[in-house]
């Protein structure tokens, strides 16, 4: 299951794309507004809103099996972005050879 973190225009295409390629995936949003856009498109069944933390991200990870995330967010946006990282860091550590 691939997870974008959309927020931008470019978050919108991409999940808009993969849906139809018919792939496996989710996308976040923060804002209502977010949300709004992928209802647009008929997309509200694979987007989920809300503000997630490292734990939140984690938990997600866990419970929906994703195995690819995305970072379409806004390139302010870097909170978020450190908190899905250290999430795929704990999910899928790297071990030294």
């Amino acid at each position: 299951m691939i997870l974008v973190l959309s927020g931008t225009e470019e978050g919108k295409e991409i999940v808009r794309r993969l849906h139809a390629e018919g792939l496996s995936l989710l996308t976040t949003v923060a804002t209502d507004y977010g949300k709004k856009m992928f209802e647009q498109l008929g997309l509200e069944t694979v987007c989920l809103q809300g503000r997630l933390d490292v734990h939140g991200f984690f938990r997600l990870i866990k419970e929906k099996g994703i195995d690819t995330m995305v970072d379409a967010t806004h390139p302010y946006a870097i909170e978020v972005s450190q908190h899905a990282m250290d999430a795929c860091k704990k999910q899928y550590p790297v071990y030294p050879f």
